[in-house]
């Protein structure tokens, strides 16, 4: 965690930087652009994948001739990824009635042509726990694609930025990975590697229907209400996820390596998963629902008159993005304990739910679609909560309690910040006082709350973190 931390948080500012001078470069409709392209993208490399490499982290016994077969095989599935997103550009600029989504979409396919080879050396990596290379490598993919598009973006290229930064990252990024770890390939023998790939299939599945659970509410304002509210709305979301997922993604790359190397054992399996989340949890509670509370002045400020729109779905998104965090562990735990096929029946029936109340909610515009999260999006997860506890011995109120010390944390530093905002408007403050007055309040009421009334909580956590780094 702490190599992998280390890489983000350089690469977060790097990239940070760079979206705010990309976004005042460009307008919503370049963005809009992008994220009609990359919802059928993101599917196809799932797909691509085929879950081959969480197959590999799992099955830690694999000889080595079928890791070479396995790796033959991730080759060929990106190779096919890519020509199934050059077909599908066609029809896909037609839906869209846009006509530029088509060379749009070809271009961005490059990238299959590269990321079929960084499955298994990804997967290898993770396994051994070399986490020093992994995160030497995301800090290549991370700072390359931001620098590409910042150069492009100032040079003109328009949407043409964002769509050639994705290509270059990811290729400097994959060329990285297999500089680290090299393996070798061998012709696919099915019976030989039938264990793998069924495993692989179920995962992939169960990834697809949450990939379509996540990019459902783009796919409907794009639709229904197009490029402009789907630019607004989909650099909402960005900034809403964009610091809960870095720090989601430091915890989930460390914790299925983990979560596989002690699978026979539910006792640890539990004690992983519930201080994993609670520290998840400290984390991005804070951060999310802050961002929501200064969302206007962050849209206004930072990214100007232009992005205004962007602002309430940004808000509503804020309270729904701690919660993916956390629920980023589940998926994991399922492949980890041999629930894949439930997994994958419970995504793709959620998929369905949230695209049925996407579509309603867009009624209302871009804060419709984001509000459906909040009320439907926790309520999906019960189910797939409660057989994951089960399997573990675990009380659905011990996970409850792990929430806890981060829930009662926000609660106050929201008084807080509210409070502050609101002396602030009574005494005729602008916001070059108002707003760092009211991060530091509220980051200063958020821990003071912690040491309050969860001492013992934080301190367990930390203790957990101690001897973790230690073992």
């Amino acid at each position: 965690m702490a190599w992998t931390g280390l890489a983000k948080g350089l690469s977060q500012t790097f990239s940070w930087v760079s979206t705010v001078i990309v976004a005042r470069l460009l307008t919503p409709q370049d963005y809009g652009l992008v994220g009609m392209a990359t919802l059928f993208f993101w599917a196809i490399q799932s797909l691509g994948e085929f879950g081959l490499g969480a197959a590999i982290v799992k099955r830690r016994d694999l000889p080595d001739e079928q890791i070479a077969q396995v790796n033959t095989v991730a080759v060929l599935f990106g190779l096919a990824g890519m020509a199934v997103v050059c077909a599908a550009a066609g029809p896909m600029s037609v839906f869209f009635a846009t006509p530029e989504l088509q060379a749009v979409m070809m271009v961005t396919s490059l990238t299959f042509l590269v990321s079929g080879f960084r499955t298994v050396p990804s997967a290898l990596l993770q396994r051994d726990l070399r986490f020093k290379r992994l995160a030497a490598n995301d800090t290549v993919l991370a700072l390359s694609q931001a620098a590409s598009a910042l150069l492009l973006a100032w040079l003109g290229f328009g949407y043409w930025s964002l769509v050639l930064a994705s290509v270059i990252g990811t290729a400097l990024g994959t060329v990285a990975l297999v500089s680290a770890r090299p393996f070798r390939f061998a012709v696919p023998h099915h019976p030989t590697i039938r264990a793998v790939t069924t495993l692989g299939g179920e995962v992939v599945v169960a990834r697809m229907g949450w990939y379509a659970m996540f990019n459902a509410d783009f796919l409907v304002a794009g639709k229904v209400l197009g490029k402009g509210p789907l630019g607004h709305y989909s650099f909402a979301w960005t900034l809403a996820s964009l610091p809960v997922e870095k720090i989601s993604l430091l915890v989930t790359r460390v914790s299925l390596p983990f979560f596989s190397a002690v699978q026979d054992r539910a006792t640890s399996l539990r004690r992983y998963l519930l201080a994993m989340t609670e520290g998840l949890s400290l984390v991005t509670f804070p951060t999310a629902i802050g961002i929501g509370l200064l969302a206007d002045d962050v849209v206004r400020i930072a990214l100007g008159p232009k992005w205004a729109g962007a602002a309430l779905p940004l808000q509503i998104l804020a309270v729904v993005a701690p919660i993916r965090s956390i629920a980023t562990l589940l998926p994991q735990i399922t492949t980890i304990v041999g629930e894949t096929r439930f997994g994958m029946r419970h995504s793709i029936g959620s998929a369905f739910v949230m695209a049925a109340a996407f579509f309603v909610g867009s009624r209302w515009g871009t804060a419709g679609i984001a509000l459906a999260w909040i009320l439907v999006y926790p309520v999906l997860l019960l189910p797939l909560l409660r057989v994951i506890l089960g399997r573990l011995e675990c009380k659905l109120r011990d996970y409850f309690a792990a929430l806890r010390p981060a829930l009662v944390g926000s609660a106050v530093m929201t008084a807080a910040v509210l409070g502050v905002g609101l002396l602030a408007e009574n005494l005729g403050w602008g916001t070059a006082v108002r707003m760092p007055l009211q991060i530091a309040v509220g980051a200063v009421a958020y821990f003071a709350s912690l040491w309050t009334f969860d001492r013992s909580s934080v301190m367990a956590t930390w203790r957990f973190v101690q001897s973790a780094r230690r073992g």
